[in-house]
């Protein structure tokens, strides 16, 4: 018998929002601060708390449905829908979702380009000027926003492709900080174009490539020996990702890896153009690595690259990279480009 205090389908909705969440490949943390947080990035509950309401329900389950409900737009009602029933309707939000996303990432929104430019301005000339230094705090998205008179949704938008573009660190819960590396602001016109142009994808990939290929040759040829040692903690992480079958976890260890050998270059500048057009790419593809085939395979490969490093040998290891790069291009249905 169904209890008088609980709600015609409240015992539903921790079933459906762990559905939402799977649909929309995010982790627990990455859902909170996606859904669950203030406009300041605070978040409203534990990763404990939400945790327990995942795996039981509980009497916050209204709660969290009325706050995720409102980051999306909808009525909460939807999430109180029978499982089977709530599927379809979270392949669509989840396919809404990728679809917005995507729209950022590839820049189509002017008002968030102009933003961004504005933005980028605003904080070097203030560096410049004295007023502002490396690591500082940038002022609240509110205060931003009425500074630019534009509204917080868009200005958000900007202050994540700077994110991206590694000008500054969003950090939830603390605020927006310049980030210390000063070689980023030198490449943010070159990674801007990038972000911006006509056909993103296919030049990003192009320029990537040959990155990458240097990348390789020069890390043969430059990696000390403690270089080495953190290129082998970096290719356990992602073993260990593999082992485990954690998809987030070995996606992050496979940009790492390709940064570290960027690191063991020991140039620079390719390490902050490599690091800019693997995170555009990044936003930009969200297909691929679906499979713990792909995974394993990732693997392999990374470990020959790694082999091909370790000896110094620097013909293999550009040579191995172009191989890994063809089959990453297949893997995530991206063009090529060598």
């Amino acid at each position: 018998m169904r209890n008088a205090s609980v709600k015609p389908g409240n015992e539903n909705i921790h079933q459906n929002i762990v559905t939402l969440r799977h649909m929309l490949k995010m982790s627990q943390l990455a859902f909170i601060e996606a859904y669950l947080s203030d406009d300041e990035g605070r978040k409203l509950m534990s990763n404990s708390k939400y945790s327990n309401f995942e795996r039981f329900g509980g009497e916050d389950s209204e709660e969290i449905a009325a706050l995720v409900a409102s980051k999306l737009e909808i009525d909460s009602a939807v999430f109180r829908n029978d499982p089977d029933a709530f599927v379809s309707f979270a392949e669509q939000i989840a396919k809404t979702e990728e679809k917005e996303d995507h729209s950022f990432a590839t820049g189509q929104n002017s008002q968030v380009e102009q933003l961004v430019r504005i933005l980028s301005d605003y904080i070097s000339n203030a560096i410049m000027e004295g007023d502002y230094k490396l690591g500082d705090k940038l002022p609240s998205d509110r205060d931003l926003a009425a500074k630019f008179g534009v509204g917080r949704t868009a200005l958000r938008e900007a202050l994540k492709v700077l994110s991206v573009l590694g000008l500054i660190d969003i950090r939830p819960g603390q605020g927006t900080f310049i980030c210390k590396n000063t070689s980023n602001f030198f490449l943010m016109p070159l990674a801007w174009s990038f972000f911006v142009g006509d056909d993103k994808a296919d030049k990003m990939i192009e320029v990537r490539n040959v990155l990458e290929q240097k990348s390789a040759q020069l890390a043969a040829q430059n990696a000390t020996e403690e270089d080495i040692v953190f290129l082998t903690e970096v290719l356990e992480k992602g073993r260990k990702a593999y082992d485990d079958g954690n998809f987030k976890d070995f996606l992050d260890c496979d940009m790492e890896f390709h940064l570290a050998i960027a690191k063991c270059s020991h140039n620079p500048v390719l390490q902050n153009l490599l690091f800019t057009s693997r995170s555009l790419i990044r936003q930009i593809s969200k297909s691929g690595m679906l499979t713990l085939e792909n995974l394993r395979n990732i693997y392999i490969e990374h470990g020959i690259i790694y082999d091909a490093i370790k000896n110094k040998d620097s013909y293999e290891a550009s040579q191995k990279m172009i191989s890994h790069l063809i089959n990453s291009c297949t893997r995530y249905q991206l063009p090529l480009y060598l």
